[in-house]
């Protein structure tokens, strides 16, 4: 599996592999202390291979995950934020999106012709996406006015569904769409071999919190205006010699 980790140093970026059996102990708002290198076969520039890992605590105020969420929002102007990552000029592949008009969902069965028979053979007994009946989607409206669907693939989704299969529409429920008291942001990341399709890695949801007060806990003052989204020449001063360990939020 990969992740998407965001760093005070760094910004946001992907972290893989994690293994379902060795790194079961880092969890989403996990913090964590690793060890990367830049990935020699990917051409995402936010993309590093792990070399080591270890779980250092984790974020419990919803306040405090609210507040790092909002500060990771792609702000893209008047341009859809999927066009905006895909221009020519950036070629970024990480996106947080907070859809004004919260999300849809749906569930498409599964189509054979797009099942990936790759078998990681450390996690050969873990479920592979294509071995689902259903393929499930979120459905949504971006500031700009741009409308989606988007793959949503993230493990908890997947692991709903394989607990819940004679009722896969209660993995919806559990994610509280179309709540009203609930607002969601979106982990969006593109394909390594597909660029221009986007999926939905992650879909944080949470009560909304009445009160507007900054929390101090786990935020980040980020570096400058383009945090936390580097330009691959920014990443490259952050990551010079002499290296060091950097902590993330998963």
């Amino acid at each position: 599996m990969c992740a998407i980790a965001v760093s005070p140093d760094i910004g946001l970026i992907r972290l893989y592999p994690l293994s379902v059996a060795s790194d079961q102990d880092i969890h989403v708002w996990s913090r964590i202390r690793c060890k990367i290198r830049k990935a020699s076969t990917d051409f995402r520039v936010e993309s590093f291979r792990i070399v080591s890992a270890e779980p250092i605590g984790r974020i419990d105020s919803p306040k405090a995950k609210a507040d790092l969420l909002n500060a990771c929002i792609l702000r893209s102007g008047d341009v859809d934020p999927i066009t905006y990552q895909n221009a020519a000029s950036r070629r970024m592949s990480i996106a947080v999106v907070k859809a004004p008009l919260g999300v849809g969902a749906s569930l498409v069965p599964q189509d054979v012709t797009d099942v990936d028979h790759a078998v990681d053979e450390d996690d050969a007994w873990a479920m592979t996406q294509g071995e689902y009946p259903f393929k499930p989607y979120l459905r949504w409206q971006s500031i700009q006015g741009g409308n989606h669907e988007t793959h949503l693939c993230s493990q908890e989704v997947y692991e709903g569904m394989r607990h819940n299969a004679a009722t896969p529409f209660r993995v919806f429920e559990n994610l509280h769409i179309g709540d009203p008291d609930y607002e969601h942001w979106m982990i969006l990341g593109n394909q390594k071999n597909r660029p221009t399709t986007w999926l939905c890695a992650h879909l944080h949801r949470q009560k909304k919190i009445c009160s507007d007060t900054s929390s101090s806990l786990m935020t980040f003052d980020g570096d400058g205006e383009s945090w936390p989204y580097l330009q691959q020449e920014a990443i490259n001063v952050k990551c010079v010699d002499p290296q060091k360990t950097f902590s993330f939020t998963m």
